[in-house]
């Protein structure tokens, strides 16, 4: 089967699956104190020192957790709880993955803070599927108390414009939380940015394990933070629960791996996934449609299209030989349309006739060849079966 996924989770690398095979034997708790914990702990803070040089962040910064999912959740609540009482308004985009806006809708309501969801581009073709710059400006003020805004879309796979949403966040001393995981290894120019704010990293979005992840939370932030999950201390406080030694020298290996020559293969991945979209779009011609402004402003590895007319669940059961996927992971057992391509102005129905491609490392030339055999034979086969 050809893998065409990779934004969903991406197969572990071989040096990944070495080095956390190296540590399995260092069993100790790298919090003791005898000498065996202190050589987990050595082991430990080596791979906290090495991904923060990596990342361009402080060594106490970096704070291990269990995923994206589980770094959202922290800063999130940790930021909100901390809040001053005058900042009471919330801004999360739109687009954001279910994380996002689920965390931050159930920590307003709890907490007492209004949620104001940030719209998407609808009419400006180049700048579909971005959120609205007019729209921070407008809600952006002294009573904000975080703004939320991801780096790249799962989903489709378009870039967001972080810099400027950083500055503006900024301008206002609010904390900005950037859902980084599908930006790390492979958005080229994402690393270093000064005002980036909270970002992280989910290993097996990077060829690495799964469970593993980092928070990076800035140390001016760290001062004024409420901890969700202290546990017994560990990681600052912020993080508590025994110290993940694989995890961690996994997640730094597979960094090092995802950003090897990131700028030559994030190419090499462009002309793949641009030659998957001229020969969907030459055999279908307005019958397929790319959800984005255009090509070039979406991640490299990503195509999103819409075939209209077609439900993207009957293309799905009738490729043999690829593997794609409708949405987001974490959706994928929800029977609802993506709540991104409709905030993007698509409909219900046009949601649901939208596949996303997403390729990696492992993708070849060969793999290309297939795809667009296999998911033009399924496309026809299935509006032969319509009509």
């Amino acid at each position: 089967m050809i893998y065409l996924d990779y934004n969903a989770s991406t197969p572990m690398a071989p040096a990944v699956r070495e080095a956390v095979s190296n540590v399995f034997d260092i069993y100790a708790n790298p919090s003791g104190t005898h000498s065996a914990s202190r050589l987990a702990e050595g082991c430990f803070e080596a791979a906290r020192a090495r991904i923060a040089t990596t990342l361009s962040v402080r060594e106490s910064e970096v704070i291990f957790t269990s995923g994206s999912t589980e770094s959202i959740t922290l800063s999130i609540w940790g930021i909100l709880l901390a809040a001053p009482a005058s900042r009471t308004k919330v801004l999360i985009s739109s687009i954001e993955h279910t994380a996002v806006i689920e965390t931050a809708k159930t920590a307003c309501k709890v907490i007492g803070k209004e949620l104001i969801l940030i719209p998407a581009e609808t009419t400006d073709s180049a700048l579909l599927g971005q959120v609205d710059l007019n729209s921070i400006e407008s809600y952006l003020n002294a009573e904000t108390a975080l703004i939320a805004v991801m780096a790249v879309n799962n989903e489709t796979g378009v870039i967001q414009p972080v810099e400027q949403i950083a500055q503006l966040a900024a301008n206002y001393d609010v904390p900005f939380l950037c859902d980084s995981t599908q930006a790390i290894g492979k958005l080229e120019n994402f690393l270093p940015l000064e005002e980036r704010g909270i970002f992280m990293v989910s290993g097996h979005k990077i060829y690495g394990p799964k469970g593993s992840g980092i928070l990076v939370l800035p140390y001016e932030l760290q001062k004024n933070f409420f901890s969700i999950s202290p546990g017994g201390g560990q990681e600052r406080g912020i993080r508590g629960g025994t110290l993940n030694l694989p995890g961690a020298v996994g997640l730094d290996t597979a960094l090092e791996f995802a950003m090897t020559d990131l700028a030559k293969e994030m190419w090499r991945q462009e002309k793949l996934r641009n030659r998957l979209l001229d020969a969907l779009k030459g055999e279908f011609g307005v019958g397929v449609r790319l959800n984005a402004g255009t090509s070039t402003s979406t991640i490299k590895n990503t195509l999103n299209l819409q075939f209209l007319g077609i439900q993207a669940d009957a293309i799905l059961a009738s490729l043999r030989k690829v593997q794609a996927s409708r949405a987001s992971a974490c959706a994928a057992g929800v029977e609802e349309p993506s709540h991104v391509l409709m905030a993007m102005g698509r409909s219900a129905n046009e949601a649901e006739e939208s596949l996303r491609f997403s390729l990696g490392r492992h993708t070849s030339d060969e793999d290309i060849d297939t795809a667009i055999e296999d998911v033009s034979e399924a496309v026809t086969r299935v509006r032969a079966f319509n009509d």
